[in-house]
């Protein structure tokens, strides 16, 4: 990846891509300081080594849509919050996130919108973990250690993980050893994950009490479910296209 990224990255004249200025003064001692391109490529480094796409960059709390309903205006100023004070909330116990509840509510959009957040204002290292994708990668990988363990290190010890749509589909007891693993490793080292999920807190509790009962434990205050088909706006806008066929 780092190696991507310096082929993206245009050398600075200044620092020649070291990122220091370095002078001697007039005893003949070294002296340096970092160059002004130094926080512009740190800025880059994060945003490329997240995961986080072009078209999910684009996601922020201005442009997520309540479509006027409380339930989902309380969950933005949720995150919101969880953003606005996350120096704070991070050197908490309770300093995760967990979005979960009915599909096509916008939960990726405000757990996308807080990675965003994070990474461009409080310059937090944060990774995307697409569940489905990923768990399928590292099972195949599971027999090279060496690979597995380039896949599966970051995640575990990212600043901020971000795992979306987690048990989606069809779990295996693979999918669980390898999901316990990571979040068993954040949970004892106290780094934070912002979870998107279908599942409820009870059906997390019923599917895996360890997994469940770490996250909770993690969210304490921060587990944000929005329950009821009303708030599938997927299904929303197929009713309103149907209706527009029928009218017509």
């Amino acid at each position: 990846m780092d190696n991507d990224i310096g082929k993206t990255l245009k050398v600075c004249p200044k620092c020649g891509g070291s990122m220091w200025i370095v002078w001697k003064d007039a005893q003949g001692y070294e002296i340096g300081r970092r160059c002004d391109c130094f926080e512009p490529t740190m800025t880059k480094r994060r945003i490329a080594n997240s995961g986080i796409s072009d078209a999910f960059r684009s996601k922020g709390f201005k442009n997520f849509d309540t479509r006027g309903m409380p339930v989902l205006e309380k969950a933005k100023k949720a995150c919101a919050d969880y953003c606005l004070n996350y120096k704070t909330i991070r050197e908490t116990g309770q300093n995760s996130l967990l979005l979960l509840g009915q599909v096509g509510s916008g939960k990726t959009h405000l757990a996308l919108a807080s990675a965003n957040a994070l990474l461009d204002y409080h310059k937090v290292g944060t990774r995307y973990m697409g569940y489905r994708e990923m768990i399928t990668k590292l099972k195949q990988s599971i027999t090279d250690e060496n690979g597995y363990m380039a896949m599966v290190e970051p995640l575990k010890k990212a600043s901020m993980l971000v795992i979306d749509d987690m048990l989606k589909g069809k779990v295996t007891e693979s999918d669980i050893n390898i999901l316990f693993e990571i979040i068993n490793y954040r949970y004892v080292c106290s780094l934070p994950v912002i979870v998107t999920s279908e599942r409820t807190t009870d059906e997390l509790l019923e599917f895996d009490s360890a997994i469940g009962s770490r996250l909770i434990e993690m969210s304490k205050g921060r587990i944000i479910e929005i329950n009821g088909s009303q708030y599938n706006y997927r299904l929303r806008e197929m009713n309103d296209g149907a209706d527009k066929t029928d009218k017509n």
